[in-house]
Order: C-alpha cells, then structure tokens, then sequence
C-alpha cells in the first residue's frame, strides 16, 4: 500500500511538472492536503508580464489535467530580487 501511494504522488508531480508553461517557473514545494495539493514556486522572469502569462497558462494546464480541478493562485509577490513568488492549491478529482 505504502509503495502504491507513493508512486500515485510521484506520478502527480511529474504530470504537474510536464505542464509548467516554461523554463521560468519552478516547483519549490509540493503540499498533499487531503485532496487539496499546495504548490509554491518561483518565477523568474526578466518581464512582469511574462511571469503573469506564465502563471495564468500554469493554472490553465493544470486545470486541463484529467485528475486535478479548481487549480487556484493563492498569492503572488513580488519580493526584493524580483522574482514573482507563488502559492497555488489543485484540488483531485475524485475517482
């Protein structure tokens, strides 16, 4: 059971890997919740326009994903180097 539940978050990650827009966005954590995943990350982007494209197609892909819903931008900042900070929550469909 353990291994088995393992591989199942293992195998989240990567699809929610696959579908980050660009090279820009980075994973700096990955939260189970229940059926609730939190996701921070960075984006280092020399555009502030280009760092809200790239979160806003984030969100796109993950909501197109067959096994997560209601993909949702928690906060964004902006903190002293410039990079845009992340917070997202992913809901697991059920089944």
């Amino acid at each position: 059971n353990t291994l088995n539940a393992r591989y199942l978050w293992l195998s989240r990650l990567i699809a929610i890997g696959r579908v980050l827009p660009s090279e820009e966005i980075y994973l700096t954590r990955f939260m189970p919740n229940g059926d609730i995943i939190e996701l921070d990350g960075d984006i280092v982007s020399r555009e502030l326009s280009t760092g809200f494209k790239n979160i806003r197609q984030f969100i796109l892909n993950l909501n197109a994903l067959p096994n997560f819903q209601n993909a949702t931008v928690v906060s964004l900042e902006r903190n002293q180097q410039g990079i845009l900070v992340f917070k997202v929550t992913v809901q697991l469909k059920a089944g």
